[in-house]
């Protein structure tokens, strides 16, 4: 054989070599289902939970805990809503938005059938529960800071809209959410909790107060009068 058809037969066997290289290495992109989803999320499609199991939630769960972040950021825009939260400055927040876009881009507000402790949600009634110090973020200096973590109950009023007597909560009168929608309440869970996970309103545990509620109650109620109406 020739050496200038052996230079040629050597090329053609490197360009099959570079184009199969190339196809398995550079694959068309696509955008997957789950790309999506991430995007429409508040939280990483698989982010560690305080016990180290990956956390998990549908893409529908992830649309509603959008829906009720977006409802709580047009709230917020009304001075007396954000004034609920007082100068945010020592816990590392700028502003409102700052605080919400925090916990949502840190997975710090999720959905789950257990809290962030691993306890069970007490029944249907219980929207949300914040837990101190479960989780954490990177704050402006670098510097990892510790934070709440907010969960809202996947089998709860927020996502159902149904009470634990099978009622509609839109319809349900003294329970803080007279006269709101799904989207309203929605957002009045976010920012309730978010007033917990700051330290602005009383601690409202049912099961340390004893109080059937009255607590919880009085909190959404003040949520509801400052920032939806």
């Amino acid at each position: 054989m020739k050496i200038d058809t052996i230079d040629r037969f050597l090329k053609k066997i490197a360009i099959i070599a570079i184009i199969f290289i190339s196809a398995t290495i550079l694959p068309a992109q696509r955008r997957t289902a789950k790309s999506l989803d991430h995007e429409l999320a508040i939280a990483p499609l698989s982010a560690s939970s305080p016990a180290g199991d990956d956390i998990k939630m549908p893409a529908r769960v992830r649309v509603e805990l959008q829906k009720g972040i977006n409802s709580a950021r047009q709230a917020m825009r009304k001075k007396k809503c954000a004034a609920l939260f007082g100068d945010l400055s020592n816990a590392g927040f700028r502003t409102v938005f700052d605080l919400l876009n925090t916990y949502a881009d840190n997975n710090l507000i999720r959905a789950g059938k257990l809290d962030a402790n691993g306890s069970r949600f007490r029944n249907e009634d219980v929207g949300a529960t914040t837990v101190a110090g479960m989780g954490s973020f990177t704050n402006a200096k670098g510097v990892l800071q510790s934070a709440s973590v907010i969960t809202i109950n996947q089998k709860g009023f927020y996502f159902t809209s149904r009470m634990s007597d099978s009622n509609d909560v839109t319809s349900v009168k003294g329970h803080g959410f007279e006269g709101l929608d799904m989207s309203g309440i929605r957002g009045a869970v976010i920012i309730h909790e978010l007033l917990h996970a700051m330290g602005r309103i009383p601690n409202d545990s049912v099961e340390l107060l004893n109080d059937r509620g009255k607590q919880s109650i009085a909190n959404s109620e003040l949520v509801r009068r400052t920032c939806f109406r």
